[in-house]
């Protein structure tokens, strides 16, 4: 569909000739030598989709080292180990700070390598497997290390850009924060979507995830 060559910041997607006679007369192809390795191009794709059920989810666009199925388990084996009412996910942008020292009994935090790299499915996956609030930390508002992900991510989540969050998206359950290294305003923000969440009707969880949990 070339939606992650018209998101690369870097010009380092381009579409080619399909190689393996599947679907679509073109493939995505990187340019390594121009890949800034920020993810971006993952968040763009719409395959990336957690909502998979009878097949191991491949994307049309991965990164090597969290491909989409790993970014899914991830997030079933954290949310698996959080105990308490407000169970909040945090998916932390890597450039801006260490977010990992938010993680507790109660919150965790996922590490990407730029917010632009979150599918927005994601989000609502998240709240239908039990989290209560959703939080995404990056660096300041424009100000992103690979140029465009803030603006790329608001314009999915506003859903004027493609792939869009669900308009049936629990939005009051979100909190986006630019928060560069202050730490401090995340903190803020999980403990605000807490307190409202603890007022809110609970949306239960309605999917299964069979894999064995990790150590």
């Amino acid at each position: 569909c070339a939606r992650c060559a018209a998101d690369c910041p870097f010009g380092a997607v381009v579409m080619i000739a399909r190689t393996d006679h599947r679907h679509h007369p073109q493939q995505a192809s990187v340019i390594n030598d121009l890949c800034a390795a920020c993810g971006i191009c993952v968040g763009a794709c719409p395959s990336s989709t957690p909502f998979r059920h009878l097949e191991e989810i491949v994307s049309g666009i991965e990164m090597p080292d969290m491909p989409i199925a790993a970014l899914r388990k991830t997030l079933h084996y954290k949310l698996a180990d959080l105990h308490g009412e407000a169970k909040t996910v945090v998916f932390a942008c890597r450039q801006a700070a260490n977010f990992e020292t938010l993680a507790d009994h109660l919150t965790a935090v996922i590490v990407l390598e730029c917010a632009g790299m979150l599918p927005p499915s994601f989000i609502d996956y998240a709240t239908r497997m039990g989290a209560t609030g959703i939080v995404i930390a990056g660096c300041r508002q424009a100000d992103c290390e690979f140029r465009l992900g803030d603006q790329w991510l608001q314009q999915r989540l506003g859903g004027t850009r493609a792939p869009k969050l669900r308009a049936a998206a629990q939005r009051d359950r979100i909190a986006v924060v630019w928060s560069g290294c202050a730490v401090e305003r995340v903190r803020d923000a999980i403990n605000t979507l807490r307190n409202n969440a603890l007022q809110l009707p609970t949306q239960p969880a309605d999917i299964t995830f069979n894999e064995a949990h990790h150590d």
